[in-house]
C-alpha cells in the first residue's frame, strides 16, 4: 500500500446503507445507516484507504440494470463525500477470506442471522459500521 496505508474493504447493504429483501434498486431505496458515512470519514481521516466490496444479484436476476447501479453508487460517493470521507474504489463481490483478509460482522442488515451461521469460526462481530470502525482505529499501527 502507498505510504503505509491500510485498506479496509466494506460490504454496501445491509452495511454502509440500510437492507432490504426486495433489493435496493434505485437511489430513491438507498438510505444510509446512521453512523455509517462518519465512520467511513473517520476512517478516511485516520489514513485508512476505505473501498466498498459488494454482490449485486440483483443485477443478475433482473431487478435493475448497470445503469441504475452506476446512479445508486454515485449518490453513495456523494453522501460520503459530504460527510469527509473518501472511498478508494466500489467492487462487485466479497471474497474477504479466499484473499485472505480478515473479515469482521455487523449486525445491521442481515448480519444478525448470518452471526448465527457462523459456527465455530472466530469474526469479530459489531453492532454496527461505527463500532467495527472504532476498533480499527484503536488498533496499534
Amino acid at each position: 500500500m502507498e505510504g503505509g496505508a491500510r485498506l479496509v474493504m466494506i460490504d454496501r447493504d445491509g452495511v454502509i446503507n440500510e437492507d432490504s429483501g426486495e433489493f435496493i434498486k434505485s437511489v430513491a431505496e438507498w438510505r444510509p445507516i446512521a453512523g455509517s458515512l462518519e465512520a467511513i470519514a473517520a476512517l478516511h481521516r485516520a489514513g485508512w484507504r476505505v473501498a466498498v466490496v459488494t454482490n449485486q444479484s440483483g443485477i443478475g436476476r433482473g431487478l435493475y440494470d448497470a445503469t441504475a447501479l452506476a446512479a445508486i453508487h454515485r449518490h453513495m460517493l456523494e453522501r460520503v463525500r459530504a460527510a469527509g470521507g473518501h472511498l478508494a474504489g466500489i467492487y462487485y463481490c466479497e471474497a474477504a477470506e479466499g484473499i485472505g483478509a480478515r473479515p469482521m460482522l455487523v449486525r445491521t442488515g442481515t448480519g444478525a442471522t448470518t452471526e448465527q451461521l457462523l459456527g465455530a469460526r472466530v469474526v469479530p462481530v459489531f453492532d454496527d459500521l461505527a463500532a467495527a470502525a472504532r476498533s480499527l482505529l484503536d488498533e496499534p499501527r
